[in-house]
Parts: structure tokens; sequence; C-alpha cells
């Protein structure tokens, strides 16, 4: 890959189910840190469902910046990271809203996709986190 756009995501809820989703991401090109966010996904959701968030608004600002280059997505959800490469089907109301966005939003670039351990996501989960903690001050 000559220009590489690597995308580490991460999504967390509290409690774990029907709780309050929390995202975030970095994006890297070359290696190098171009951009940072994270955000309050809503209430009522789980982990899987603010991943799909996060690497929702992940993909819109690189479409807006129409950074050219292959995309590797590093997260620690796997389902997410198959159904947006189209090899696991769509069965979650969410995932179905979400994930054909993310797909149109990725169309016409290479797109790998890896699994990170905890050790390896948490510069990402940190990130997130302080969502958390912004609430609660």
């Amino acid at each position: 890959m000559d220009n590489c756009i690597k995308i580490i995501f991460v999504g967390l809820c509290r409690p774990c189910v029907h709780g309050v989703g929390v995202w975030a991401y970095i994006i890297f090109n070359n290696d190098v840190v171009i951009h940072q966010a994270s955000a309050v996904a809503g209430a009522g959701m789980n982990a899987y469902e603010a991943n799909l968030m996060g690497l929702l608004a992940a993909c819109q600002w690189l479409n807006q910046r129409q950074l050219p280059g292959s995309v590797f997505l590093l997260g620690n959800n796997e389902t997410a990271l198959k159904q947006v490469r189209g090899l696991w089907k769509l069965k979650v109301s969410k995932a179905k809203q979400v994930v054909p966005t993310i797909r149109q939003l990725l169309a016409g670039r290479e797109v790998l996709a890896g699994l990170l351990s905890p050790e390896q996501i948490a510069p990402v989960r940190k990130l997130a986190e302080t969502q958390y903690r912004a609430r609660n001050d």
C-alpha cells in the first residue's frame, strides 16, 4: 500500500447493555496521527453499536477530506469489522442502518481490517473514557 490510512476505533458502553455508549477513533496517514475524536453515542446502546457509530464518524471525517489511499480498520469488535467488509450478514437493526453508509463512504478504496488486543486499543479506549469523565464533571 502506497498511502495507508489507519483508523483505530473503539466503542464502550456503561452499563454493558442499554447503557450510555461512547466512541473514539484515531486516524493515521502513513503512521502519523492526522485526527482523533471521541463523543457520546447515545443512551440505550451496547458496545457493538457504539463501535459502529465511532467508525461511521471516522469514515465521514475521512470522506470529507478526500484523502487518497487504502484504509486499514483496526478495532476490538470482530463483528463490526467483518460486517463492514461484507463478510458477515447484517442482523442487528443498528447495523442495518449504519453499515451500508460506512461501506458507501469507503467505496473505491482497498479496505483491510484487523483485531487489536486490549493493550493495543488502550490509547483509543482512554480517549473514549474521557467522555464518561466529562459527563460526570
